[in-house]
């Protein structure tokens, strides 16, 4: 740490700052196709005042923790017909070290049809303290976005939630309608399920509709 972050850094603990990030972007590079790549510094500080459990077998104690990444990207054009985003990620996390590799792929069929994937990855390493051993732990988050556009006062999209590490589902359909300019009516479903021991998309933890009109007087 040199005297700058030294003096930053007890600034930010006189003024009892719980969080703070600071990222750095020092290469950009916009091409003539559109395609964009680059490279981003982060650096991150959180006060921990009540040690909490990370996972069931992390547990982080309190205390104030700086930790920093370096992450390059890539993304193409957003105008093809079939778009890739991808992130990898390395650094430092809360005392351990973690890596993340996060891919976006929207494929877009049609003016009415559109698809969007993502998924990330992430691996934590803590190394051993006292009696708790050296953890290392692996997680899964996939994500999928279908839309469909009727027509440009009728849309249906569905978002669909997978994370390995929680076990869990999480199902969202909503239907938009724009019956006349100013008017909105929002139908939305939501259901959850528990992918501990079988995945039953008819027999859901939980399941929810909403309805929601938006109507605009000009007086």
């Amino acid at each position: 740490m040199n005297v700058a972050e030294l003096i930053f850094t007890l600034r930010l603990r006189a003024l009892d700052v719980e969080s703070f990030a600071f990222g750095f972007r020092p290469f950009g590079l916009l091409l003539k196709t559109g395609d964009v790549i680059g490279i981003n510094f982060n650096s991150y500080e959180d006060g921990v005042r009540e040690p909490f459990g990370l996972t069931d077998e992390v547990t982080i104690g309190a205390g104030r923790y700086r930790y920093h990444d370096v992450a390059p990207y890539i993304n193409t054009f957003r105008g093809r017909r079939l778009q890739l985003e991808f992130s990898p990620r390395w650094g430092t996390f809360f005392g351990g070290r973690k890596v993340t590799y996060a891919t976006t792929i929207t494929a877009n069929f049609s003016k009415h049809f559109n698809v969007e994937v993502d998924h990330t990855w992430n691996e934590l390493r803590f190394a051993a303290t006292g009696e708790a051993p050296a953890t290392r732990l692996e997680t899964n988050e996939l994500a999928l976005y279908p839309t469909y556009t009727f027509t440009t006062n009728l849309t249906v999209s569905v978002f669909a939630q997978w994370n390995s590490l929680n076990e869990f589902v999480r199902i969202n359909a909503r239907l938009h309608w724009i019956p006349r300019i100013g008017t909105d009516l929002f139908l939305v479903l939501d259901q959850s399920h528990d992918t501990s021991d079988r995945f039953d998309l008819w027999m859901p933890r939980s399941r929810s509709l909403v309805g929601k009109l938006v109507w605009r007087f000009v007086f």
